[in-house]
């Protein structure tokens, strides 16, 4: 289970936080969503079934981040997989837990100041990161209880790390057979603030290109992170991959999943919990506001002098706008699943990824089987264990088991605490 705690409030500064709230609210509730406008299909003209080759946020060389042990046992690396490094928080370890690293041209905070945290697992092995490059992200190899084993299942987990509901999804699978590789969400998204500046209506569409540009990199970390705990299992534990292979995603993981698919190849199903398409309307027409774009009335270092929000027209551009730029949406990218049993579980009275966008998402897919239930966000992540019993069966009916599902086992999972420094506030000068 991984905490994000934040000494001086860095996350509530960056885009983080935007997608944070994908996970974090109660998405049941009666809120009214702050824009009511249709979702427009034809942001998004279907492509052609196969494979989508869309240009990908660039990755340098992998390296290392500044790494410090503060206390207990440092990070081990453990070498360079895919476009990212990949080391171990727990050696020793039956089923390691890894923290993967890659590297990128642009700062990961604007103005590329220095990012700092403490990464603390199990409370006893504490280290100190510095960096203004990496994106760092933690990935937990789970074995299956049963034997023989059937497959592997790529989870991509919500915001929220591996939230409990997701963990009793995970020990279904394991129960009966499956190998897990469970991806969380990483630590740093985006250079962006969520109050997006627009300096004028003549930079509506650079705005926009910003904003894009930064949901790309969210979207493409987690595809390069995947891809990088897969080349590592096929190197050390290539016996997990004998069998088929299944991408779940829950919530942002979800609206992940397809970039995935298209930068580690075909998969033989997959199965996305609450997820969207459109995501630069998800993050302008959520419940929770994710994201305020305000148009700037002359250039200014103070955000708030001259600044008004944007009006319907304006909105509709931005987000159209945001939509030709993008490069990773689940709409441009849904045909990677064309020859892929695909599962959808949808909330008709999700307000958080808005029930429009996943319908969305429905029509842009090939024949997926739909389950909708007439709840909201929150409450369909909440209730994934009870939907896990139908997954499973829905995961049998193309792949049936050869086993007897074994008992779930007690097990301790490590706990993860990230708190980060803040860099912001200008320096004290030291007295003479």
């Amino acid at each position: 289970m991984v905490v994000y705690t934040s000494a001086m409030g860095f996350l509530s500064q960056t885009f983080y936080p935007a997608i944070v709230c994908l996970a974090l609210a109660t998405s049941s509730c009666t809120t009214a969503l702050r824009q009511t406008r249709p979702v427009s299909e034809e942001l998004h003209p279907v492509a052609k079934p196969g494979q989508v080759m869309p240009k990908w946020p660039e990755r340098l060389p992998a390296t290392l981040p500044g790494i410090t042990s503060k206390d207990g046992k440092a990070p081990v690396p453990l070498g360079t997989y895919g476009h990212c490094q990949v080391l171990s928080l727990s050696p020793g370890a039956k089923d390691p837990l890894l923290l993967i690293a890659s590297s990128t041209r642009e700062p990961v905070r604007r103005g590329g100041k220095r990012l700092d945290f403490d990464l603390t697992v199990d409370e006893k092995h504490i280290s100190r990161f510095v960096t203004t490059h990496h994106r760092l992200t933690v990935v937990e190899l789970e074995s299956a209880w049963a034997a023989p084993v059937r497959g592997t299942v790529l989870y991509l987990g919500s915001i929220m790390g591996i939230a409990r509901p997701e963990q009793r999804l995970i020990a279904t699978l394991r129960r009966d057979g499956w190998n897990v590789i469970a991806c969380l969400p990483p630590f740093q998204l985006s250079s962006e603030d969520i109050d997006l500046p627009v300096n004028g209506t003549e930079d509506l569409p650079g705005a926009a290109k910003r904003f894009a540009h930064d949901i790309d990199h969210h979207i493409a970390e987690r595809a390069y992170v995947a891809e990088s705990a897969i080349a590592y299992v096929k190197s050390n534990r290539p016996d997990w991959l004998r069998g088929p292979t299944i991408v779940i995603g829950s919530s942002a993981g979800a609206l992940a999943l397809p970039a995935v698919v298209e930068r580690i190849g075909p998969v033989d199903a997959a199965v996305l919990v609450g997820g969207g398409a459109n995501i630069p309307g998800v993050m302008l027409r959520s419940s929770l506001e994710l994201v305020n774009p305000s148009m700037q009335a002359k250039q200014s270092g103070n955000r708030e002098a001259g600044s008004r929000p944007l009006t319907r027209p304006e909105l509709d551009r931005f987000e159209t706008c945001a939509n030709e730029y993008m490069k990773l949406d689940p709409a441009c990218l849904a045909p990677v699943l064309d020859r892929t049993p695909t599962l959808l579980l949808l909330g008709t009275l999700d307000t958080i990824v808005p029930a429009e966008n996943g319908v969305l998402l429905q029509k842009k897919l090939h024949n997926p089987e739909v389950w909708h239930y007439p709840v909201g966000h929150n409450l369909l992540m909440i209730a994934l264990p009870s939907h896990a019993g139908k997954i499973r069966k829905w995961i049998n009916t193309k792949y049936p088991p050869r086993i007897t599902p074994s008992p779930i086992p007690y097990e301790k999972r490590p706990k993860i605490r990230v708190q980060f420094t803040d860099n912001t506030a200008p320096e004290k000068k030291k007295r003479r």
